[in-house]
């Protein structure tokens, strides 16, 4: 009696381990509705990390336009208080606000730390303008028009734009902006995101705008600002002449009503720009 006992107790131990180990593995429903429950956390997280990624790429690029605006200042206190101009150009050669800051700024313009982490389009420094001219594209851009030169105002509303210097010519440099011309330091745009060296107001028929180097013409330049999708989710980084970054949508950083007067240095909207 004892034997058949033990006998049949083993069968019955057997039995309850095959069914405990039957037990431990997932049926197919069981396991459809594990990865079903998966894929939904997943759809709603991604969105939720797409957009932590976007934010951490924009307070990249506004600590990058803080560190230019700081090289920005330094220059003015090494240069009289006077801003540089966006460019001078000679008989012989090219001198960019780019060039102006680079010995206050540590990294080249063809680095890429030195742009915007957002930014995917081209980056050089060696862009070939009709003249044979090379050209700055990257992702950051100076406001050195303003709206734009309107009627006797010979484009000093920004802080300094373009100027063509020939041995021939008679036409004498104009003074650079002095710092204390910026009567709104903490509202007037001094750089910001933009997809060439050049930066500048609402573009309503005479003012620069933001360019971008079409991708079928590498030498083009073209492109409203406000047809240019926002490198920060639904914003445009940039930095004012007092060192502080803000955000703005384009509707309205590109709006002459509402930001005209962050363009210029008097603080003023210049509708005959517009």
């Amino acid at each position: 009696m004892t034997g058949i006992s033990e006998k049949s107790l083993g069968c019955a131990r057997s039995a309850s381990g095959l069914h405990d180990a039957r037990r431990v593995a997932f049926t197919l429903i069981e396991l459809l509705v594990v990865i079903a429950i998966i894929a939904l956390l997943a759809a709603m997280l991604l969105p939720a990390l797409s957009r932590a990624k976007t934010q951490g790429k924009s307070t990249a690029c506004k600590n990058h336009l803080r560190q230019m605006e700081i090289a920005l200042r330094l220059y003015l206190d090494d240069n009289g208080n006077r801003y540089p101009y966006d460019c001078v150009a000679t008989s012989s050669s090219l001198f960019y606000w780019i060039d102006a800051i680079a010995q206050y700024y540590p990294l080249n313009w063809t680095n890429r730390a030195y742009h915007c982490p957002g930014f995917r389009g081209l980056i050089s420094n060696t862009v070939p303008l009709a003249a044979g001219e090379i050209f700055y594209v990257g992702s950051y851009g100076y406001n050195g028009y303003g709206t734009g030169p309107g009627p006797g105002q010979q484009g000093l509303l920004g802080l300094g734009p373009a100027f063509l210097t020939m041995p021939s010519s008679t036409l004498a440099l104009p003074p650079a902006i002095f710092d204390s011309m910026v009567l709104a330091p903490s509202e007037m745009i001094a750089l910001g995101d933009s997809e060439i060296g050049l930066f500048g107001g609402p573009d309503l028929g005479n003012g620069m705008h933001l360019f971008q180097v079409p991708p079928d013409s590498p030498s083009g330049i073209a492109m409203d600002p406000r047809a240019y999708p926002p490198r920060h989710g639904v914003n445009y980084n940039f930095a004012c002449c007092d060192g502080h970054v803000e955000s703005m949508r384009p509707s309205l950083l590109f709006s002459a009503r509402i930001s005209a007067v962050r363009w210029n240095n008097d603080h003023l909207l210049h509708q005959e720009t517009w």
